[in-house]
């Protein structure tokens, strides 16, 4: 009997070549599952990359939205959608706002809520799956992000393990195919997330201001909600960036001098050091959202 196998497609280059390996090598192993979680504040880019995906690679992508049920102690479900019905602007993100407040490094819950949750859910109430493995989109070159209690939760990292890859050799691989991401690589799948480095938000800011448009009406609606469960560690006006930032902060600070981080998506360089002064190497949400 094979093992059961969920594939956390994060709608980056490296869980989509992930996914492709697996799919190309794994099948006599794996009875798989691919699950990509939408929540409704990605890059458009993300989401047409994620259909070509799917599609180029016979994938039978799962595409799943976060069900938030605003009643108190009911938990998060699911929706499933499809690449032409997914939310584009921001409607599960909103409805866990509702619930559980504008996130922030004191109030992490939209990776839990928007995504760990409905696909594990689905995976165990849908599929019926009750033993199985996770695999994780992770590179050789980000070992440090391994979990230490990767036996313990079920966790497979086959970009660290089977097959390794650094960012180099994933940029070259994709260069080769018909398609690839069409994003910087410090614009991310989440088009302003709160976990990503200042550079890379205040750069965002001056190229792509309209990212932050759906952050900017948050903070507006939302900025003095607190949820009683939270009224110890947050405080109003609730912000949502590093140092206790606004958006208006961010935009703010993008007008004065700083240094732009490299785009990491054209670096073919595959003895590159990570001590490069240009290259951020801050995880963002595609980076540091794993399923677990």
């Amino acid at each position: 009997m094979k093992t059961k196998l969920l594939v956390s497609f994060s709608g980056g280059e490296t869980s989509g070549y992930m996914a492709h390996w697996l799919k190309t090598n794994m099948q006599d192993k794996y009875e798989m599952v691919f699950i990509f979680a939408n929540t409704g504040q990605e890059n458009e880019e993300t989401l047409r990359f994620a259909d070509q995906c799917d599609k180029q690679f016979n994938l039978n992508l799962v595409w799943l939205e976060a069900k938030i049920n605003q009643e108190l102690g009911k938990g998060t479900r699911w929706n499933i959608v499809t690449y032409e019905t997914a939310s584009r602007n921001g409607e599960p993100f909103e409805d866990g706002i509702k619930k559980f407040a504008l996130p922030n490094m004191n109030n992490p819950w939209c990776t839990r809520d928007l995504k760990m949750v409905p696909i594990h859910n689905y995976v165990k109430k849908q599929l019926g799956w009750t033993h199985y493995w996770t695999a994780i989109g992770i590179r050789s070159d980000e070992i440090d992000r391994v979990s230490a209690t990767r036996l313990e939760q079920k966790l497979y990292y086959p970009l660290v393990s089977d097959m390794p890859m650094t960012k180099p050799k994933i940029n070259f691989w994709w260069k080769q195919q018909k398609f690839r991401l069409d994003l910087k690589g410090y614009e991310g799948n989440c088009k302003w997330c709160w976990k990503k480095s200042d550079n890379k938000l205040m750069t965002i800011a001056k190229e792509k201001p309209e990212y932050f448009d759906f952050a900017i009406k948050m903070e507006k609606l939302y900025k003095d909600f607190v949820p009683k469960s939270k009224e110890n560690s947050l405080q109003k006006p609730v912000r949502m960036f590093r140092g206790n930032k606004s958006v208006k902060d961010i935009f703010k600070n993008s007008k004065q001098k700083f240094k732009k981080p490299k785009d990491d998506s054209d670096i073919y360089n595959w003895q590159i050091s990570i001590f490069d002064e240009q290259l951020d190497q801050s995880n963002g949400c595609d980076e540091s959202c794993e399923i677990h």
